[in-house]
C-alpha cells in the first residue's frame, strides 16, 4: 500500500488514507489520515479537498515534496536490473 501512496504523491495527487501505521508513515504530513471505518470523516475530508482549492493546492505541493523522499528512478533501475538478472540466470524453465 505504501508504494501506491508514494506513486500518487509523485503525480501530485492528494491522499486520504485510513489510520494504519504503514499508511500514516508514508503519508506523513503530506495528506490526510482518517479513522478506519469512519465514513463521515472520509466524506468530510474528501469534501474539503473538492471544495477548498487552497487546501487542495497545499496538499498537492506537499505531495510532490513527499514524493521526493522516495527515489522512484533508483527503485525502477534496481527492479529492471533484477528482472534482467533473473532472466539471464534462468535456464530451461521453472
Amino acid at each position: 500500500m505504501g508504494m501506491v501512496i508514494a506513486e500518487a504523491f509523485s503525480f501530485g495527487l492528494p491522499v486520504v488514507g485510513a489510520e494504519q501505521l504503514a499508511i500514516r508513515e508514508v503519508v506523513g504530513d503530506s495528506g490526510v489520515i482518517v479513522p478506519i471505518g469512519d465514513s463521515q470523516s472520509l466524506a468530510y475530508e474528501l469534501n474539503n479537498l473538492l471544495s477548498d482549492s487552497a487546501y487542495y493546492k497545499a496538499l498537492v505541493e506537499k505531495a510532490f515534496l513527499r514524493a521526493s523522499l522516495f527515489e522512484f528512478d533508483t527503485f525502477r533501475e534496481k527492479a529492471v536490473r533484477l528482472v534482467k538478472e533473473v532472466a539471464a540466470n534462468k535456464k530451461g524453465g521453472f
